[in-house]
């Protein structure tokens, strides 16, 4: 090994937060607003098609949840912190 290795510094194991702001992620005031809003507008949702009955309140209602889902997976994704 020369001298030269020597000196170099590893870097560090990257570090995975939920509840510390990435470069590309909200911090946990973002994410909890983000799932207050999706909940909000699941609840809209819901309270809009609860007197119809038949299959468009289930394909409403269940496309919804299957977005609401897939954002909110995403929000509260693990990211890069560090």
């Amino acid at each position: 090994m020369s001298s030269r290795q020597s000196h170099l510094v590893p870097d560090p194991l990257p570090v995975y937060s939920r509840w510390r702001a990435g470069p590309t992620s909200f911090g946990p005031v973002g994410r909890i607003s983000i799932t207050l809003v999706v909940g909000f507008f699941g609840w809209v949702t819901f309270y809009a098609f609860r007197f119809v009955d038949g299959p468009l309140v289930i394909g409403d209602v269940g496309i919804y949840a299957v977005g609401a889902f897939f954002v909110l997976r995403h929000v509260w994704k693990r990211d890069r912190v560090a």
